[in-house]
Order: structure tokens, then C-alpha cells, then sequence
């Protein structure tokens, strides 16, 4: 490539080769930033992959070579949000680029962004190396030097384009094949008990890894959002939900596998009943997924209609349901992620609906209902 040495391409070739030894894509992550440490000389590397479904990087996978983890941090929850390039990246449609070629160095030393987080960081000069595939961005590799430093020189930054092509390729392969052992992991782990269900398994960024036919066929069925009408593989929304609230009750303070705890909530979709259960799977890279299991409620598909002629909201029919189970007050709350004082609400009121007055009542009643 014009501008490019012998030892620039040698840097190349040896950071190509280098990549391609890893099997794991958080290997290659921590690969390539210590390749380029050797290669561009800069005070700190990071490397991010993108999100699934969004034009950004994606927080959960993320790798940093020298980042002060208060500062990583300080970034994730606020300055993402005054950085001038967080929802440009992947759109400037530029492999490699430098900060002053995007945005006025007048006008980035005068705000907060610059002040009061890339100074504290000693970031002044900073390259960005994009990494895409045929379809998406890929990931974004960043490497900063301080004030005191030169900025990236036009050969630098050829020799960073050429590298961008040989790493994109590597990463996607690398995507692929984790995903594919992902796929495998997931199939390892179903037991027979629930074949006869739908499956349904999200990644930690919630972006679906697999889907069994029963699963689409339900959603293509009952869901009433228009795009899971037209498209079956389509997630509904409240799933997303479920998936952030059970997430967050759990909120992942031990190692995730130490983590055995199961949430089971009723639904229901075009007014059928339907019982949504989720765990946690846990394959070899730690990082866990969602298993969503999708099942008709026979006894509340047949209780339904009756108990909604009383006048039961289908919360409170969840609650009936729960408790006929031999939950108590605590439990019901935990699986509906709710406050005890809201379930004792509704039991409250499913008591003056009904027409009894403690849940020994209510459970006899709803027998009676099913005879």
C-alpha cells in the first residue's frame, strides 16, 4: 500500500497471524490491543464490538488495555452522552479516522466532554479503527495518546486501514463461531421436559440465539404486534421486559453461574393464557443467556373465561393462579416482580369479587370452577 514500509507491513502481517491463533472473540479483543500496543505506541487501547441491534458500541463487550475503571465506568453512565462521536461512529462511513477530522479541536477543548473526562483520562489525540462486515459494523478500536505526545501520523493511519480489513474478516469469523457454539451449547442443555415447549434463547444483549418451531409458532399465533405477525422469529416486547426485571431482581452480584433462579409469570396473548418461565444459561465464556420457555396454561386456559366473567383482570387472574399453586404473598410478588403490599391489593380485591374471604375460600372456589 503507498506510504507503507517493509515494517509496516511486517506489523500487519504479524498482527493478522496473531488473530488468527483465536478461537474466542474476547481473546482476539485483548490479542489485537496488545499487538497494537507494540505497533502505534499509544497511552491507552480499547476495543469494543458493536451492539447487536443499535448503531453504538455495546457496553457489556468492551475491552481496555490501561482504562481506569472509575473512568470506564463515569463514561457507561454519563459522558457517553456529551461524547460527539457516540452515535457517529459507525455511521461516518469511515474506516479509520482521527478526532480532529470529524469534529473542530477548538470546539472539543471547549466542552465538559474534553474537561472533565478525556483530560482526567490523558486522551488528546485519538485514532478510531472501525471494523465492519458485507452487512453491519462490526466493532470499534480506539487508541489514544495524550497532549504531550504526537498525533497519528498519515502513515499510521494508512497502515491502521490496511489492518482494519485483515481484523474485520477475523472478527466476523470469530462472531460466527461463537455463536455457533452458543447454538450448541443451548441444544446440549435442553432436557426432554421441555421439548414439548416453546424455547427461546437470548444473548445478554437480549438479541436471540435461538428459537425453536413451537416458540414461533406461538408468537406467530397469539402476539398481536404487527411485525410478529409478519415476521415469526420477531420477539415481543414484553419479553425484552421480562428478561431486564428478571435480570435486574437477580442483579448478577455473585458469578452468574452460581445463579439457579427460576421466574414464572402468566401472560396472555389474544386473551389465552399463556405460562412464561425463565432462567439462566451459562456457557463456557461466563457470559449468561436467557432461556425462555413458552407454555399454554391448560387449567388457566380453561379457568380463564369464567373468572373474566366475574370481572378478574388478567393480573388478577395470575395471582389466583400463583396462589392455587401454594405461593404465599412473598413469593407471588417475587415472581411478578411486584411489591407484597400490590399482591395483597389484589388479593383484596379478588376477594370482594368473588365472594369470599380468605384464600382457603378462594382456592375452593376456583376448584369449583374447573368441576
Amino acid at each position: 500500500m503507498k506510504g507503507l514500509n517493509k515494517r509496516d507491513l511486517f506489523d500487519v502481517l504479524s498482527l493478522q497471524r496473531g488473530a488468527l491463533e483465536c478461537s474466542q472473540v474476547d481473546e482476539l479483543q485483548t490479542k489485537v490491543i496488545q499487538n497494537l500496543e507494540n505497533i502505534f505506541n499509544p497511552q491507552d487501547v480499547f476495543f469494543y464490538l458493536a451492539h447487536p441491534s443499535e448503531q453504538r458500541i455495546d457496553f457489556n463487550r468492551g475491552v481496555w488495555a490501561y482504562g481506569d475503571e472509575n473512568l470506564v465506568t463515569q463514561y457507561y453512565k454519563y459522558y457517553y452522552k456529551l461524547d460527539p462521536l457516540f452515535d457517529k461512529y459507525f455511521s461516518l462511513n469511515r474506516d479509520v479516522f482521527c478526532i480532529e477530522e470529524v469534529i473542530s479541536i477548538q470546539y472539543l477543548l471547549s466542552t465538559e466532554y474534553y474537561n472533565d473526562y478525556l483530560t482526567p483520562s490523558s486522551a488528546h489525540y485519538i485514532m478510531y479503527v472501525v471494523l465492519r462486515s458485507v452487512r453491519k459494523p462490526l466493532a470499534l478500536i480506539g487508541m489514544c495518546r495524550s497532549r504531550g505526545e504526537t498525533n497519528f501520523s498519515f502513515q499510521e493511519r494508512a497502515k491502521a486501514k490496511l489492518l482494519s480489513s485483515y481484523l474485520s474478516a477475523v472478527l466476523e469469523k470469530n462472531i460466527i463461531l461463537n455463536e455457533i457454539r452458543k447454538r450448541e451449547f443451548v441444544l446440549s442443555s435442553i432436557t426432554e421436559d421441555v421439548l414439548n415447549k416453546g424455547i427461546i434463547v437470548l444473548n445478554d444483549s437480549l438479541e436471540l440465539i435461538y428459537m425453536n418451531k413451537i416458540a414461533s409458532n406461538i408468537i406467530s399465533t397469539l402476539f398481536q404486534e404487527a411485525e410478529c405477525k409478519e415476521n415469526p422469529s420477531c420477539i415481543p416486547q414484553f419479553l425484552y421486559q421480562c428478561c431486564k426485571n428478571f435480570r435486574e431482581s437477580i442483579n448478577l452480584k455473585e458469578s452468574p453461574e452460581t445463579h439457579q433462579q427460576q421466574s414464572n409469570q402468566v401472560t396472555y396473548c389474544s386473551k389465552q393464557p399463556i405460562l412464561v418461565s425463565l432462567s439462566f444459561l451459562n456457557p463456557d465464556d461466563k457470559i449468561p443467556l436467557f432461556l425462555i420457555l413458552l407454555e399454554p396454561n391448560k387449567i388457566m386456559l380453561f379457568l380463564y373465561p369464567n373468572l373474566k366473567k366475574i370481572g378478574l383482570t388478567p393480573r388478577e387472574v395470575e395471582v389466583i393462579n400463583f396462589l392455587c399453586q401454594g405461593l404465599t404473598n412473598k413469593e407471588i410478588a417475587d415472581r411478578l416482580f411486584v411489591s407484597e403490599h400490590t399482591i395483597k391489593n389484589h388479593l383484596f380485591n379478588i376477594f370482594e369479587k368473588i365472594g369470599v374471604k380468605n384464600r382457603t375460600s378462594l382456592v375452593e372456589k376456583v376448584i369449583h370452577l374447573t368441576t
